[in-house]
């Protein structure tokens, strides 16, 4: 476990869920060492960091997210990729101290003992981040969207009892 402590948005310790693979790096745009998606013109742009983990088996998520057919909440899986952004200098400097969920959308399931591959490409306003799964015999999408940078906060607070 690492001594950073709880995750403020989670309540929970780094990698409770997941652990990520050795040798996760960071990537430079165009790096033939990065896994691409079957579409080599992909238009969201070069990834510039892809990180692999492991969903555990027996996380408690999957008790009650559903008994008979257990399946990751997508709020754990939006929290993996928060912290794999975090945890890539790089990347955090692009999303800031806090960062925002502009826009998600979940194509797939993932169950128990998943391994999932996180790919962070440059977008505007933050990051495109898509997550597949990965198995033996094929991949397949899990979730795509955007972590936006947090809009800049005015240092002028307005004055008390509203401007009368």
């Amino acid at each position: 476990m690492s001594d950073a402590g709880p995750n403020a948005a989670t309540g929970r310790e780094p990698h409770e869920v997941a652990s990520r693979s050795p040798g996760a790096t960071l990537a430079q745009p165009g790096d033939a060492s990065v896994p691409r998606s079957p579409d080599a013109a992909d238009p969201r742009g070069a990834a510039l960091h892809t990180v692999e983990i492991d969903v555990a088996p027996d996380h408690p998520a999957f008790d009650g997210h559903f008994p008979d057919n257990p399946l990751l909440p997508g709020v754990v899986l939006l929290a993996e990729v928060l912290e794999a952004a975090a945890a890539a200098p790089a990347l955090a400097a692009r999303i800031g101290s806090a960062p925002r969920i502009g826009q998600v959308k979940f194509l797939g399931a993932v169950g128990p003992g998943t391994r999932l591959a996180i790919r962070f490409a440059d977008a505007p306003n933050g990051l495109r981040f898509d997550v597949r799964i990965v198995a033996a015999d094929a991949e397949r999408d899990a979730a795509t969207g955007l972590v936006e940078r947090a809009p800049a906060r005015s240092d002028a607070a307005p004055a008390a009892g509203g401007g009368r």
